[in-house]
């Protein structure tokens, strides 16, 4: 059920949080009508919604968590080293993982069948703790079936020993108008019991990572490594800086040959090229914007730079406007300019072949390479 759980975003917390203000005006009212003694019931409500905020975080570890085994593709070497890694860097002591083993595998399912409603410990249906064999290998290890035997002996003593606890379940079923608020959960009161991090005397720390806690690091020697680095990433960052100055100044632009195969654009980048039609001015700037302009004025916009590309067949360089100014009932304007080979770089003719899309030829000499000699038998 905590694994299916839809994400819980920043938008619904805080409307949750509305939520809940608004409801613990509605309860205090309620409390103050009633014979409940208000000091109890607010550090109840509080302790409760604590406990709620850390099953809610554990929810959405446990949601990211199915995420990452749901979309990727781990060996099962990668999925060992990942095991281990929460196991020690969670600080997950030994009682833990047997109850994780009780929780996945199949084996145990029958015997941690959950009541929706309990005072009683959510793992009294798995004590005393169960061996099982899975290709020849018993589960769970010694080490952890004896620490999970001497739980399932403290929880059974608790159990009977805890008069708070007693009376709450005791309580259960009752008119609440008869009985008394608690200042405080007990521990494992409705099967939650607040997560305790491995010691240093824990099985798992004694038995399989005392090696990695008693590892000597020579500290000096990290501290030298890590000011290393950072000046290696400061000086990267540098150079980064650098390259990326040194090519807006020579007029580069971002994005892969966008100066053309071999930067023929660098000598006609940002510069405009005009031609009369007619009683019309068409204009294309590289880098830039297409316009039609009759007189004076910014004109009717015939598109923004969307590149230049090379006819796979003729080898001609095609450049390209688009997303102009929209036509009445019709597409948005567009333009394009077919270059071919000459001293000068001028536009030589326009013309509108459809309604809203504009062709020109231009001479440059950036059209005077090979595939223009092969062209023209040169």
């Amino acid at each position: 059920k905590i694994l299916d759980a839809p994400p819980v975003d920043d938008a619904d917390e805080e409307a949750e949080a509305e939520a809940e203000a608004d409801e613990s005006k509605e309860e205090d009212a309620a409390s103050e009508e009633s014979n409940i003694d208000p000091a109890a019931y607010s550090m109840t409500r509080n302790e409760l919604r604590r406990k709620e905020a850390a099953i809610q975080k554990g929810l959405r570890w446990a949601a990211s968590a199915k995420l990452l085994f749901t979309f990727s593709n781990q060996s099962d070497d990668n999925l060992r080293r990942l095991a281990i890694g929460t196991l020690y860097y969670g600080r997950v002591n030994t009682v833990q993982v047997w109850q994780i083993l009780q929780s996945i595998l199949p084996e145990y399912k029958d015997s941690t069948t959950e009541e929706p409603r309990t005072c009683g410990s959510l793992w009294a249906s798995s004590c005393p703790p169960k061996t099982i064999s899975r290709n020849g290998v018993d589960y769970p290890p010694s080490f952890v079936l004896e620490a999970a035997t001497a739980f399932c002996d403290e929880e059974a003593a608790l159990s009977s020993s805890n008069s708070e606890m007693q009376e709450l379940c005791a309580s259960e079923g009752s008119d609440s108008s008869t009985v008394a608020i608690p200042t405080s959960m007990p521990d494992g009161y409705y099967g939650y019991t607040v997560p305790v991090p491995r010691s240093p005397e824990d099985p798992l720390s004694t038995l399989l990572f005392a090696p990695l806690d008693n590892l000597t690091v020579d500290t000096a020697e990290l501290e030298s490594l890590e000011k290393k680095k950072r000046e290696t990433e400061n000086e990267k960052r540098n150079l980064e800086r650098n390259i990326s100055d040194t090519w807006k100044d020579i007029g580069g632009k971002e994005g892969e040959n966008q100066m053309g195969e071999n930067g023929e654009l660098h000598a006609l980048a940002d510069k405009c090229f005009d031609i009369l039609a007619g009683k019309y001015t068409y204009e294309v700037c590289l880098f830039g914007r297409a316009s039609q302009k009759e007189g004076a004025g910014s004109g009717t916009s015939l598109g923004n730079w969307k590149g230049m590309e090379k006819d796979p067949e003729t080898g001609t360089r095609v450049m390209m406007w688009t997303d102009g100014q929209g036509c009445w009932n019709g597409p948005k304007r567009s333009a394009t300019v077919y270059v071919t080979c000459g001293s000068e770089t001028k536009l030589i003719s326009a013309d509108e072949p459809d309604t809203c899309r504009y062709v020109f030829e231009m001479e440059s000499h950036i059209g005077c390479d090979d595939d223009y000699k092969s062209r023209v038998g040169l």
